[in-house]
């Protein structure tokens, strides 16, 4: 028996995800500062860069070409399960890429112990995660299909 699901109830996970998202970022400075490495490896930032880019660009490009889209639909069809359900998959590919901007930080962190040389990857990950915010893009109704999301 499928259980019916309303939109509200997606977007309260949807945002359950996004604060677990964010505080997995605490929880990685934090670990950061309690585990230093006892000598710095001497490995460059700059070997952090272009993976950095690229996960950059590739964000940007989900973003734009299939979570905007994604979106779109979902405010046109409102009780369209499966654009809910596009909507939840895309958020949560750019959550997961923002994250990865932060957690090239940490591995440049954890293998030159220079917190300065981290910091960018840290502002950026963190800027893009706090754009994320699941929004209420609907009015108030239960999905009209009786099929669960997952």
């Amino acid at each position: 028996m499928a259980v019916r699901v309303t939109k509200e109830q997606t977007l309260r996970t949807m945002r359950v995800i996004w604060f677990a998202f964010i505080m997995s970022v605490v929880l990685y400075i934090y670990v950061c500062k309690m585990i230093r490495p006892s000598s710095p490896s001497g490995a460059e930032t700059t070997l952090f860069v272009v993976p950095a880019v690229l996960d950059l660009l590739s964000f940007l490009w989900i973003r734009f070409k299939r979570y905007a889209p994604a979106l779109q639909s979902l405010q046109s069809q409102p009780e369209d399960v499966r654009a809910v359900a596009k909507w939840r998959v895309f958020l949560v590919a750019l959550l997961a890429m923002a994250e990865a901007e932060i957690l090239f930080g940490v591995v440049s962190w954890m293998l030159n112990g220079i917190f300065r040389q981290s910091l960018p990857f840290f502002v950026l990950g963190s800027l893009l995660l706090l754009s994320l915010w699941p929004r209420q893009f609907w009015s108030s109704s239960p999905i009209a299909d009786d099929r669960p999301l997952g």
